[in-house]
């Protein structure tokens, strides 16, 4: 996965999830998390789901 294609998942998560706070902060500790443990392609998966 390229940057650019990684920066523009991660802005539409949290440009979404920023409408409401409460998903935001959920979405957040899902990129963190999710990111941490198996990779990006997972986390996108995985704070869709937490939308």
């Amino acid at each position: 996965m390229e940057i650019s294609e990684t920066r523009q998942i991660y802005g539409l998560i949290l440009f979404n999830a920023y409408t409401d706070e409460i998903s935001f902060r959920s979405n957040l500790q899902c990129i963190i998390i999710v990111h941490m443990n198996i990779g990006l392609i997972y986390s996108f998966i995985l704070c869709s789901i937490c939308l």
